[in-house]
């Protein structure tokens, strides 16, 4: 028995990637295998013998970029509940106590 990372892609397809959380229209979501963040995951092509992006034909990779934009949407709204938006914390105070920058409605701009 080969081991299901030797080819992922094939693995995926046949049902014995243990990484694969879902099937998609451009590939597969996985689960990375290292998690930078918890539930980090990746989209992997479902085109066997591609090993990158510039391999897949124009049409194929345009499709893929797209989904990988449609499953990046739902990943950073969740990062940014979890993380407080820049506009939401204090400005840093300068030398001599003001904030350091103004905000453009703030300053009549």
């Amino acid at each position: 028995m080969t081991d299901w990372r030797q080819d992922r892609v094939g693995a995926a397809l046949r049902g014995d990637n243990p990484a694969v959380l879902r099937r998609l229209r451009a590939g597969f979501a996985v689960m990375g295998d290292v998690q930078f963040l918890p539930g980090y995951c990746v989209l992997i092509t479902d085109t066997p013998g591609v090993d990158r992006l510039t391999d897949l034909p124009r049409r194929r990779r345009a499709d893929f970029l797209a989904r990988a934009h449609i499953r990046a949407r739902p990943a950073g709204r969740s990062r940014s509940r979890l993380r407080p938006s820049r506009a939401s914390r204090p400005a840093p105070e300068g030398p001599s106590g003001t904030t350091a920058a103004a905000s453009a409605t703030n300053s009549g701009a």
